[in-house]
């Protein structure tokens, strides 16, 4: 950036704090099986998902079990927000906010 004249602080260069999940799904046959381009073998329906962050008071990790997709991304990007106001935190309390 700054070659386009754009300063930026070393501090702020870098993010501290992660995220890291990982989904498990279960696999189910499709309705409908052939498009013009694609042939569907299996559905993935996400039905858990395991977080872990480096975040002080996130650093255990925390599984969601929910058979019904839609709930278990609501409560998993839930979750992602605890952490982020938490990381918000932390960022306003070492001066970088």
């Amino acid at each position: 950036m700054s070659e386009y004249g754009i300063h930026v602080p070393d501090k702020n260069r870098t993010f501290e704090w992660v995220i890291i999940y990982d989904f498990e799904k279960r696999m189910e046959k499709p309705r409908v099986t052939k498009q013009q381009n694609t042939d569907w073998k299996f559905n993935h329906i996400p039905v858990s998902v395991a977080v872990i962050s480096n975040v002080p008071d996130f650093t255990q990790v925390f599984t969601i079990v929910d058979p019904k997709p839609n709930s278990l991304i609501k409560l998993f990007v839930e979750y992602l927000e605890r952490i982020q106001k938490r990381c918000f935190h932390w960022q306003k309390k070492s001066g970088r906010v």
